[in-house]
């Protein structure tokens, strides 16, 4: 979803769930959160047993009138 410059991405699942989530969590979720804060954005881990994983990306996109100048 696009609105006011900020990109939200969602992704979910129904599966397992992750066993506990962590700073620690597998070495792939830990790079996509460094790469999104690292273009000022926040991302966002839920996950429960047996209930599934929900991860939220949240990225600012640069204002277009600005890029102009």
């Amino acid at each position: 979803m696009l609105e006011d410059n900020l990109l939200t991405l969602t992704v979910r699942d129904n599966g397992l769930g992750l066993p506990e989530v962590t700073k620690h969590t597998t070495f792939g979720l830990r790079g996509m959160k460094e790469r999104i804060e690292m273009l000022s954005g926040e991302f966002m881990v839920h996950s429960h047993p047996n209930e599934g994983t929900e991860l939220t990306a949240r990225i600012p996109l640069p204002n277009s009138q600005e890029e102009e100048r």
